[in-house]
């Protein structure tokens, strides 16, 4: 008799094959492409959804890779799931979604998140000040944990963070 799933466990099948009505390969092509053939001049704009399109138009809006990844990882997480081309994209987004009061970083660490912030910082109303991550947090504040710190490598303990 086989195994049972057990409640919260991942299945193989799901990870491998979660994305199936997304698309009948086992993998997408490893091709990369910007843009997508459109049907014909007087082709029907439906389909071109941004959450899970029956066909692609440009890639900064979706392609066969990234659909699928998304389409996995929302099943794996039970919700919806959003990727980015870049962490950087990611890092921006992330700032852009929260709109922190102050953000608690660490000195240091990875140049591009901080260039992140300085770029979102620059387009902010209002004062955003930027405290050392071991300050005392106040409601609105953003924790912004870097770990393991790029480059020296040190680590923190996330749950420290997580509870403050």
């Amino acid at each position: 008799m086989p195994p049972r799933d057990v409640p919260g466990q991942l299945s193989g099948t799901l990870l491998l094959h979660g994305d199936h009505p997304v698309g009948a390969e086992v993998a997408p092509s490893i091709s990369v492409t910007s843009t997508f053939r459109r049907p014909g001049p007087d082709g029907d704009p439906e389909g071109l959804g941004a959450m899970n399109p029956d066909r692609h138009v440009y890639s900064r809006y979706s392609q066969n890779v990234s659909s699928r990844v998304e389409e996995v990882l929302g099943k794996i997480n039970h919700g919806h799931a959003i990727t980015y081309a870049s962490g950087l994209a990611g890092a921006f987004s992330a700032l852009v979604h929260f709109k922190p009061k102050r953000i608690a970083v660490f000195p240091g660490g990875y140049m591009g998140c901080h260039g992140a912030m300085d770029v979102y910082l620059k387009g902010r109303f209002e004062n955003t000040p930027i405290i050392h991550l071991d300050d005392e947090y106040q409601e609105g504040d953003l924790c912004w944990l870097e770990t393991p710190l790029n480059p020296t490598g040190e680590s923190r303990d996330i749950q420290y963070y997580a509870d403050k």
